[in-house]
C-alpha cells in the first residue's frame, strides 16, 4: 500500500528576494533541490584533553531517510572537515561527546559534554559553515560554539534560541503533549501556547538581526506545520493508540484554513510535507476499514493520491509529492513495475525521473531468491560467527552503528522480536558497522541487547555495505531457512517485521 507517514519534501526552483532589514541581492539563495550539491562543516577545535566525537544528523530529501554521519574522532587541537550531501538549505543537528574521558575525575565533570548533547545549525548547499570550539572554556553546548561563514547568522539564530529558552526542546514538548493530553481542548491549549512562544521569539529576533526573508518563511513554516501535523493526526492517535474515544469539537479543524494547502512560502519545511501527507491520509482518504476489506483499495488510494497531488498543487510541489511517495516505497522494499509507472508517468521533472529510475533499478541489486552475501564476524565474546551457521532458521539482519539515533531507538523493538520468536526457528542478528568496538560493547550492556550481536571490522564494513546495498542506517534484511534473500530493505522491527517473519516461518 502506498503510504507516506514520513517526512516529504520537494523539488522547486525559486529565488527568494530578501529585501528586508538592509538585505540585498547577495542574500538570496536558490531553493532548488540539487542532487549534486553538498555542504561542508569545518570543525576547528582547541584543548580537547579527552578523545571526542563529532557527528551530524538530518532528514534527507531524496532518498527519504534520517541520515546520521559516521562519527569523526578528534583530540587536542586541529581542524576536521565533514562533507554532507545536503540537497537544499536545511537544518542539521550537531552532536559532540566523549569517546573516552581522561579528565573527568568526578561525575559532575562530564557535565560539559555527553553523548546526548546536541544543537542545531543551518547549512546551505555549496557553502562552508565554520565551527570553533575551545574546550578549555568549560562551557556547555551551544554556548561553547562559535559560527563563522557566509550564512553563519542562520546557525546563530538556533544557538541564541536555545540559550534564550534554556535549551527547551519544543518538538519534544509538543510530541509529549500529543501523547499525554486527556482531551482535545487541553491538547490545543498547550500546543498553541508553545507554538506562539516560538513565533514571538522568531518575529522579535528577525526584526533585531540581519536574517534573509526566505529563512524567515522557512522557520515560520517549520514551527507552524509541525503543530499542524500533530493536530491533524491527534484524533487518530487518541482513538487507536490511547483508547480515548471522545468526539472531535466542531471547530477543531479550523486550523486548516490558516494556510493554503498549496503554500509556496513553506517549500523548504519538512513538516509542511509531513502535514500534506497526514492531510491526505486522515482527512481526504482515511485508511481502509479492516472490517470491510477491499482488494482494490491500494490501487484506488494510489490513484486518489495522484489526482489530489495534480489537482491541488503547482507542478513543482505535485512532482515532489509523487516522487517522495514512490521513493519512500522503494526505501521500504520491493515495488511492482506497474506501481512505479503509475507515479512516474505523472512526474514532469526530468531530474526527478532520472533519480527515480536509478533508484528503481538499484532495488534489484539484491532480490528475492538470491543467495545472501556471506559474512564471518566476531560476537561480543570474541567468537567468530558465520551466516551459514544459521541455516534452517529464518534470519532477520539489522545493520547499524553506534552513533545512529534511530538505530538505538529501535533496540527495544528488536528485543521484542527476540522474545516473540524465542521458541521458533528465527534468529535476530544485529551487525554493528563503522563504529569503535568500545562503543559497541557499551551499547550492548547499556540497552540490554538481546539479539545475536556481531561486530564488523576493517574490510567487512565495505564489503557488507556493497553486498547488501546499504544506503542508510538502520538497514534490515530477511533471509529464509536456506540462506536465500526474502527481502532486502525489509520492514523495521516496529513497522511490521513481526508479521513478515511469521508469513515465512511456516514455509519449507
Amino acid at each position: 500500500m502506498m503510504r507516506q507517514f514520513t517526512l516529504i519534501t520537494l523539488i522547486l526552483f525559486l529565488v527568494a528576494e530578501s529585501i528586508c532589514n538592509g538585505q540585498n541581492k547577495h542574500d538570496t539563495v536558490s531553493l532548488l533541490i540539487d542532487f549534486n550539491a553538498g555542504s561542508t562543516i569545518e570543525l576547528n577545535y582547541k584543548n580537547a584533553v579527552d578523545s571526542m566525537m563529532f557527528q551530524t544528523s538530518f532528514y534527507n530529501f531524496f532518498p527519504n531517510d534520517y541520515i546520521t554521519s559516521v562519527p569523526i574522532k578528534f583530540q587536542g587541537s586541529g581542524t576536521k572537515y565533514l562533507n554532507l550531501k545536503t540537497q537544499m538549505p536545511q537544518k542539521v543537528n550537531l552532536s559532540i561527546g566523549f569517546v573516552s574521558s581522561k579528565s573527568a575525575t568526578f561525575p559532575s565533570d562530564t557535565l560539559l559534554f555527553n553523548i546526548n548533547q546536541s544543537t542545531a545549525c543551518f547549512l546551505v548547499p555549496y557553502d562552508t559553515l565554520r565551527i570553533s570550539v575551545d574546550f578549555s572554556k568549560k562551557k556547555q553546548i551551544p554556548e561553547c560554539i562559535k559560527y563563522s561563514g557566509r550564512w553563519a547568522q542562520l546557525s546563530d539564530y538556533y544557538k541564541n534560541k536555545e540559550l534564550f529558552f534554556h535549551r527547551s526542546d519544543f518538538i519534544g514538548q509538543k510530541g509529549l503533549t500529543a501523547s499525554t493530553a486527556p482531551d482535545f481542548i487541553s491538547f490545543n491549549k498547550v500546543l498553541d501556547s508553545l507554538t506562539r512562544l516560538e513565533l514571538i521569539y522568531l518575529s522579535d529576533y528577525y526584526h533585531r538581526n540581519l536574517l534573509p526573508k526566505w529563512f524567515l518563511e522557512y522557520e515560520e513554516s517549520d514551527i507552524r506545520y509541525f503543530s499542524y501535523s500533530l493536530k491533524i493526526s491527534e484524533p487518530m492517535l487518541m482513538r487507536r493508540m490511547r483508547g480515548i474515544d471522545k468526539p472531535v469539537p466542531k471547530d477543531y479543524y479550523n486550523f486548516l484554513n490558516d494556510r493554503p494547502l498549496n503554500n509556496m512560502t513553506a517549500i523548504l519545511s519538512i513538516y509542511y510535507y509531513l502535514f500534506l501527507d497526514y492531510y491526505f491520509s486522515m482527512y481526504e482518504s482515511p485508511l481502509e476499514d479492516s472490517r470491510k476489506p477491499d482488494s482494490n483499495y491500494t490501487t484506488k488510494r494510489n490513484e486518489a493520491f495522484i489526482s489530489h497531488s495534480k489537482k491541488d498543487f503547482t507542478e513543482y510541489i505535485s512532482d515532489i509529492l509523487l516522487a517522495r511517495s514512490i521513493d519512500l516505497e522503494m526505501g521500504n522494499g520491493y515495488i511492482t513495475k506497474k506501481e512505479y509507472d503509475l507515479y512516474c508517468n505523472e512526474i514532469h521533472s526530468a531530474d526527478l525521473k532520472q533519480y527515480l529510475e536509478r533508484r528503481y533499478n538499484k532495488q534489484y541489486v539484491l532480490k528475492e531468491g538470491d543467495t545472501a552475501p556471506y559474512f564471518y564476524l566476531k560476537n561480543e565474546r570474541n567468537k567468530s560467527v558465520s551466516l551459514n551457521q544459521f541455516e534452517g532458521n529464518i534470519v532477520y539482519l539489522s545493520f547499524w552503528f553506534t552513533g545512529c539515533k534511530p538505530c538505538i531507538k529501535e533496540i527495544p523493538d528488536e528485543n521484542h522480536l527476540v522474545d516473540v520468536f524465542k521458541n521458533e526457528k528465527v534468529k535476530i542478528i544485529s551487525i554493528c558497522m563503522q563504529s569503535p568496538e568500545e562503543s559497541w560493547r557499551q551499547i550492548i550492556e547499556k540497552y540490554g541487547v538481546k539479539s545475536i550481536t556481531l561486530f564488523a571490522m576493517g574490510n567487512w564494513n565495505k564489503l557488507l555495505k556493497e553486498k547488501y546495498d546499504i544506503e542508510s542506517f538502520p538497514h534490515h534484511v530477511l533471509i529464509d531457512k536456506h540462506g536465500k534473500i526474502i527481502l532486502n530493505k525489509c520492514q523495521r522491527p516496529e513497522a511490521g517485521a513481526e508479521q513478515v517473519i511469521r508469513k515465512w516461518l511456516d514455509k519449507p
